[in-house]
């Protein structure tokens, strides 16, 4: 039977006491909720978010008028029009979320574009993508985006600004900068949640009924996602560590039986099997569970 590296490297934890990595890793990690905790939000999900997702894929599908729903139909949003004309509409806009759901988040908003930090206009050469840096002389932010007019756009600045919120309230407590830095299991707790919170006010971009339900569809798409492919993922990394002297077939074949209980439950994979897989489990194990600890909360 073939060994995988880092299976045996993980398994040396075994040395250290523990049974299987899973238990060193949480461990390891310090993680404020157990593995037991795990098993029972695998439960959870499976029993009450899947059926979601299930309806969620049929209507898509029907949506798009397939036969069948395939991996490279999942794109939630497919609205052609543009939600804004430029990056100031871009900024009015979300300035109007926050306005209209805290005023502590408004304030923050405001502060950060009259000081200038924040860059969200497309330009040549300029990079892709979305970031939040922190400041820790001024105890400031700085917020970057780089997309054309579309609902990702808007939903990734949202994203980032729930980071910079996050540092400002950091930023707000005496502590050293090392304890700034935010854990695993919080570092995405505001940008998420933030998400969610300004879901009712995505029609100051969309004030077309149906565009305006087709964005909250692709919101509730996002969550969902993140919420069943994290479960999914976590439910076979405790495979591994506990099965340990499973062969590379057996393991291909309980990740495909994972992902057609779990993220790819309505859609059909025949074909592209091997087309499915993640490089994170062996970079960084117990990762994304994060994000549904956060969601949970």
């Amino acid at each position: 039977m073939a060994t995988c590296p880092f299976l045996s490297l993980k398994n040396r934890k075994l040395n250290a006491g523990f049974n299987n990595y899973s238990e060193y890793a949480f461990k390891q990690k310090n993680r404020d909720y157990s593995i037991e905790d795990c098993f029972k939000f695998h439960e959870s999900i499976e029993k009450c978010v899947v059926p979601i997702w299930k309806q969620l894929g049929s209507f898509l599908k029907k949506n798009l008028d397939v036969k069948t729903y395939r991996p490279w139909d999942l794109a939630p949003c497919n609205l052609q029009k543009y939600p804004f004309e430029n990056y100031i509409n871009l900024l009015d806009g979300i300035e109007e979320m926050l306005r209209k759901t805290d005023s502590c988040f408004y304030e923050e908003f405001t502060h950060i574009r009259k000081a200038g930090l924040i860059d969200v206009q497309e330009r040549k050469n300029k990079a892709p993508g979305a970031a939040c840096f922190t400041l820790s002389h001024s105890k400031d932010v700085f917020v970057y985006s780089n997309f054309s007019s579309s609902f990702y756009a808007i939903h990734a600045l949202i994203h980032e600004l729930g980071h910079a919120f996050h540092f400002y309230k950091q930023f707000n407590n005496e502590s050293s900068m090392q304890e700034r830095y935010l854990r695993e299991e919080v570092a995405e707790l505001y940008s998420l949640s933030l998400e969610l919170l300004l879901m009712d006010k995505l029609n100051i971009f969309y004030t077309q009924e149906d565009d305006y339900k087709e964005v909250q569809q692709a919101q509730l798409y996002r969550t969902l996602s993140l919420l069943i492919s994290s479960v999914s993922g976590d439910v076979f990394q405790h495979w591994l560590y506990t099965n340990p002297n499973h062969s590379p077939e057996e393991r291909d074949e309980k990740y495909i039986e994972l992902c057609k209980r779990y993220q790819y439950s309505s859609v059909d994979i025949a074909g592209v099997e091997n087309e499915i897989g993640s490089s994170h489990f062996t970079l960084f194990s117990f990762l994304f569970i994060k994000l549904n600890m956060q969601l949970r909360k």
